[in-house]
């Protein structure tokens, strides 16, 4: 057995091993079985708004709540499953969610709803739920629908006020 040429098979095979291996690893990483790339920052972590709202993000949910304020602004909930993240410019994006749970507002669980964020920080970001112009809320029926809806050219249009952000 010639031992120069077992090593050389051998090293060709573990290098086309370690290439597969990394190609199938950074395809798996970037792309979901529907061909989305999911491409932003999850902002996680419990966001107050120093007023007794806030959002409370993990890597798989979003939930925003904020306080009741009388009879016309009662609290309200807003709980979803994020079905993808989209990134955006300057630590900016959309969390894409599937609604789960809503209480006094107008979501309705099993539609596609998002959470815009910007200029995130570790201890500071700002976020907002969608809005149409007279303050509706914005719900679409599928995933699909929701990625071409809630882009970086809309998120403009769809927060007409990003407040004072929210803390840690």
């Amino acid at each position: 057995m010639n031992c120069s040429n077992f090593l050389t098979r051998r090293r060709r095979g573990t290098k086309a091993a370690v290439v597969l291996i990394l190609a199938i690893m950074f395809m798996g990483c970037q792309l979901n079985d529907d061909g989305f790339e999911d491409t932003g920052f999850i902002p996680v972590g419990e966001w107050s708004d120093g007023f007794d709202g806030g959002y409370n993000i993990t890597e798989f949910s979003v939930e925003y709540y904020s306080p009741d304020y009388g009879p016309d602004f009662p609290a309200q909930t807003l709980k979803g499953n994020i079905e993808k993240v989209v990134g955006f410019s300057d630590n900016s994006g959309a969390l894409v969610i599937k609604i789960t749970q809503a209480e006094n507002m107008e979501h309705t669980p099993g539609k596609y709803t998002c959470v815009y964020y910007k200029e995130y920080s570790d201890n500071h970001v700002l976020l907002a739920n969608p809005v149409g112009p007279a303050y509706e809320t914005i719900e679409v029926d599928s995933l699909n629908a929701a990625l071409a809806l809630f882009t970086s050219g809309n998120m403009s249009t769809h927060v007409t006020f990003w407040g004072s952000g929210y803390t840690k």
